[in-house]
């Protein structure tokens, strides 16, 4: 209904959500046309307190990206353009980004 009804790519907001809920409320999210997501305390919160944990939050971030890629509608589909190469960050396993060209 919200793809139908927006003219722009749209993401689905975590809105303060504990992570189990967030992945699954985006699942559904990108099957029904969201193209992206943010979030912040759904993948990150408890980081602070326990930063020996920080592989948790970044493979967190790296399984809703999966979700999203697999399930969701590029943006430039619903813009009415053709997507070119980007650059996005990628989560290594010790946690830290590092960039690499992806084709869309």
């Amino acid at each position: 209904m919200v793809d139908e009804l927006s003219p722009s790519p749209w993401a689905l907001l975590s809105e303060g959500r504990d992570y189990d809920e967030f992945r699954e409320l985006l699942a559904i999210a990108c099957r029904a046309g969201a193209s992206g997501f943010l979030g912040g305390r759904a993948i990150w919160g408890g980081a602070v307190t326990s930063p020996d944990t920080l592989s948790i939050y970044a493979r967190r971030l790296s399984d809703l990206r999966a979700i999203a890629v697999a399930e969701g509608s590029p943006y430039a589909r619903k813009l009415g353009v053709l997507a070119g190469p980007s650059t996005h960050v990628s989560i290594d396993q010790q946690g830290s980004g590092r960039q690499r060209p992806e084709i869309h």
